[in-house]
This record gives structure tokens, C-alpha cells and sequence, in this order.
């Protein structure tokens, strides 16, 4: 999967609801607080 397949906003949904989060804006700032990690996150989204 390249990254730009990953990053569709299908995906964005899928990794949004799995983790709970309310907007894309929540998910990104748990990445960048380190709550999760983007590759926590990616592998999530392709399996």
C-alpha cells in the first residue's frame, strides 16, 4: 500500500472510529503528542 492509498479519507475513517477519535484534528494531535504512534496507526489502518 503507497502512502498516498493509505492517507484516502476511507482509511482516515476506519482509524478514526477504531481509536475513538471525534475529527481528524483529534487523531493527529494524539500522533503528535505521542498518545499513539503514526506507525501504530498506519498498520492499524492496513489490516
Amino acid at each position: 500500500m503507497t502512502e498516498e492509498q493509505l492517507y484516502k479519507q476511507e482509511y482516515l475513517d476506519v482509524a478514526m472510529e477504531r481509536y475513538k477519535y471525534n475529527s481528524l484534528n483529534d487523531m493527529y494531535a494524539a500522533i503528535g503528542f505521542g498518545a499513539i504512534t503514526a506507525r501504530k496507526n498506519n498498520i492499524k489502518i492496513a489490516f
